[in-house]
């Protein structure tokens, strides 16, 4: 019992000087935020036991605190009174906490890991996010490191509890560029999940990872400690450079222990990608063309008039990102994917009286030789008109036509 009074003694003593600490800080900001740090902390000592002596974690303690004053400071977003806060009844410190963030800044859906922005240390660009989101903002709107295609926001909202913010954004990486979800947890662990960088590079080696055919999860930390020590060399530039002198030691030790076939598969595959094509400008990729060519066809249609239908690769994120923004969807996210070997986009165009129209853009397995998807403007599904011409290019092509395409 003696011991049991003197934990209790150590915690209060570590609580009550997180509080003064606070209250200084808070003091230094403002009478307004000294004041809303104060009504926080009665109010959640009132009607909750997170902060209790009792049952607080010593560390936990100060970051609940700390939190608590992050949320004072932005008290100029508070979207419903303090007063009117009910807390969850439960004994977990997580989910009344988040109840409470949800109740000052949320008036839409904010996923649950978010609440991470706030516990812990000060991530001022993540609570930012928090309260865009809880405003009713767009996940694709946020000023977020990695760049997020639509099915990759639609697979943010959906990441699991307990990942942070960071790696709730490789997790959605993964997820959307059809990666399994044990494969996404496995990259969300790995120090992708825990920092940004060069995100063209490392979007290749997520892509790279999600095409891998039969991967166990287990390497996938191994393999992103290769990736970043090939990353780091100086002779390598991201996602076209150089492949490093082999005198360099520490560029394959994490794939030491792995079986001769698994590695040699695994330094083809990435080999074949860093000799690609030199970027024609920064932050632009190029790669090699697909293994089939495109279509030009004449065609004089019921109307009388003729029109010169073509179809072309498209060979840089550049030109991915100008195909984007005309026919207004998110072609440019499958640069990576490209930049790798395993997809191939194609514009099919038409021109008629001297204008020049896009028509559909399409996506095709390289592996495959299969058309995966056939986009319209706005993502809408192609005409008749269109279908026909592409008929066409498949049987010249000897491609397959995936699904319900035609």
């Amino acid at each position: 019992m003696r011991s049991l009074r003197h934990l209790r003694e150590a915690r209060k003593r570590v609580l009550d000087a997180a509080i003064r600490a606070a209250k200084r800080r808070a003091a230094r900001v403002g009478p307004r935020v000294a004041a809303a740090f104060q009504h926080l902390l009665a109010t959640v000592q009132e009607r909750t036991t997170i902060l209790s002596p009792r049952t607080v974690a010593t560390d936990l303690s100060r970051h609940i605190v700390d939190s608590l004053l992050a949320m004072a400071a932005h008290r100029c977003d508070w979207r419903r009174p303090l007063c009117a806060w009910a807390p969850l009844e439960t004994r977990s410190e997580a989910l009344v906490f988040a109840s409470l963030t949800e109740h000052l800044f949320a008036l839409f859906p904010v996923p649950r890991f978010m609440t991470s922005a706030w516990v812990g240390p000060r991530r001022a660009h993540e609570q930012r996010w928090y309260i865009r989101l809880g405003a009713g903002e767009s996940v694709r709107a946020l000023d977020f490191p990695v760049p997020l295609s639509r099915s990759m926001a639609h697979s943010f909202r959906g990441a699991p509890d307990d990942l942070s913010v960071m790696a709730a954004l490789r997790w959605a990486q993964v997820r959307g560029l059809g990666g399994a979800p044990e494969l996404a947890r496995a990259v969300a662990m790995t120090r992708l999940g825990r920092e940004s960088g060069d995100e063209g590079f490392l979007a290749h080696v997520v892509a790279f990872l999600v095409e891998q055919e039969r991967l166990e999860p287990a390497l996938v930390d191994r393999l992103v400690e290769f990736f970043h020590e090939r990353g780091r060399a100086q002779t390598f530039t991201s996602l076209a450079g150089v492949w490093p002198p082999a005198t360099e030691p520490r560029a394959d030790v994490a794939l030491c222990g792995l079986g001769p076939k698994t590695r040699d598969r695994i330094l083809r595959a990435w080999g074949g990608v860093v000799h690609a094509p030199a970027r024609p400008r920064a932050g632009s990729l190029s790669w090699k063309p697909a293994p089939f060519g495109g279509l030009l066809w004449f065609r004089a249609d019921g109307d009388a008039r003729l029109r010169a239908w073509r179809i072309k690769e498209l060979r840089t994120s550049d030109e991915l990102r100008e195909e984007g923004i005309a026919m207004r969807h998110c072609v440019a996210t499958y640069a990576p994917k490209c930049a790798y070997g395993g997809t191939s986009i194609w514009s099919m165009t038409v021109e008629e009286d001297g204008e020049l129209v896009r028509a559909v853009t399409i996506e095709v397995n390289v592996k495959r030789r299969e058309v995966c998807q056939v986009k319209g403007p706005a993502n809408k599904a192609p005409k008749k008109r269109v279908l026909e011409v592409l008929r066409r290019w498949i049987e010249e092509q000897g491609l397959k036509a995936g699904g319900s395409i035609l």
